[in-house]
């Protein structure tokens, strides 16, 4: 007999980007830009940042696209989480665009 207990945090970050559509002139594919390192109030021990890669990264071969990552700061944890998270794109006035 096993037993699982999940441990289910949900957090809400929001970064913002200046110039955004500059980002694809100045970030050839394979560069990227950070987020700002956080933490979810319900599990202060992770820290986590988000990664974009305006053009793309190479990781999947994609000839065009952005790319978005969001990653565990490996010196904040040692154990294996597993994360799913929800994009929404924003526009100036705030609105929502698109979900992701």
């Amino acid at each position: 007999w096993c037993s699982t207990k999940l441990n289910i945090v949900k957090c809400d970050f929001e970064w913002t980007i200046d110039k955004f559509t500059d980002c694809q002139i100045y970030y050839p594919k394979g560069r990227y830009l950070e987020s700002a390192k956080f933490k979810c109030d319900e599990n202060p021990d992770k820290t986590w940042f988000l990664r974009l890669y305006p053009n793309g990264s190479n990781d999947f071969g994609f000839r065009s696209g952005m790319s978005l990552y969001i990653i565990l700061d490996y010196t904040s944890s040692s154990n294996t989480v597993i994360a799913g998270f929800k994009l929404s794109l924003l526009n100036a006035n705030k609105e929502q665009n698109a979900n992701c």
